[in-house]
């Protein structure tokens, strides 16, 4: 059985069968553990590939949350850009103000 079909057997019965698979107990489950590499682990769970597979995982996060930052940094200077133009707009509302008093 593929591994990805046995994870969704272990999801429907609840039952963690890739422990029977594994000869040694892990801190972490041959379940969790084929689940975290999308299904890939083929009934062999080895610390190098689940530890490579987190350090992807950690390092999409880690890029995600540099795009998210940068995003932020975006959005404060054009929030501080909105107000630059509305400053803007009041002062150019205030000159046509005094221009049409003067004129009358």
């Amino acid at each position: 059985m593929e591994t990805n079909k046995l994870v969704k057997v272990c999801e429907a019965l609840d039952f963690n069968f890739f422990a029977l698979f594994c000869p040694m107990q892990h801190q972490i489950s041959a379940y969790l553990a084929a689940v975290a590499v999308d299904g890939n682990a083929h009934n062999n769970i080895g610390d190098a590939e689940l530890a490579a597979q987190l350090n992807k995982v950690q390092s999409e996060v880690e890029n995600k949350n540099e795009t998210i930052l940068l995003l932020k940094e975006q959005i404060e200077s054009l929030n501080a850009q909105i107000k630059r133009l509305d400053s803007n707009l009041k002062d150019k509302d205030a000159i046509i103000e005094l221009l049409k008093e003067r004129r009358q």
